[in-house]
């Protein structure tokens, strides 16, 4: 039953995989990006709210010293433009 399983799982990926890939070919259109938009709030929360545990936040920066302002890595110390997230799946835990 697992390799079953395993066999459904991977087609699925290859399905998926496969449409992302794109070929370029003369006459063929590419849809331009989506851009999505969420607070914080909405996706910690939404998260949370379908059985999700917070369990590390970090905050991806240069803390180098003497970094020259105006350069990528001193913008990077004063204000991090990503955020490093890992959650675990715990359905049940905290009672929803």
């Amino acid at each position: 039953m697992r390799d079953d399983a395993s066999r459904y799982n991977q087609a699925r990926w290859e399905a998926l995989v496969e449409a992302w890939v794109y070929e370029r070919r003369p006459g063929r259109e590419v849809s331009g990006p989506r851009e999505y938009r969420q607070t914080m709030s909405r996706i910690v929360n939404g998260l949370t709210g379908a059985g999700f545990l917070l369990e590390r936040l970090a905050e991806v920066r240069s803390d180098r010293p003497g970094l020259e302002p105006g350069s990528w890595e001193h913008f990077t110390s004063v204000a991090p433009p990503w955020l490093e997230f890992v959650w675990r799946y715990r359905p049940g835990v905290l009672g929803g």
